[in-house]
């Protein structure tokens, strides 16, 4: 990424995250994306023991 899709990405994000509901559905789609990459690293670790 260049300097310039860097800020068109900050100001789409500040735009998407200054509405109330977009904040809470991007907080509750990482938090699922955390909870997977959790479950699927420990499934890993759990293989290798």
């Amino acid at each position: 990424m260049n300097e310039q899709e860097v800020r068109e990405a900050i100001k789409e994000w500040e735009g998407l995250s200054a509405n109330h509901e977009n904040k809470v559905l991007y907080e509750a789609r990482l938090k699922y994306l955390v909870l997977r990459a959790t479950r699927i690293l420990s499934n890993m670790i759990c293989m290798y023991v």
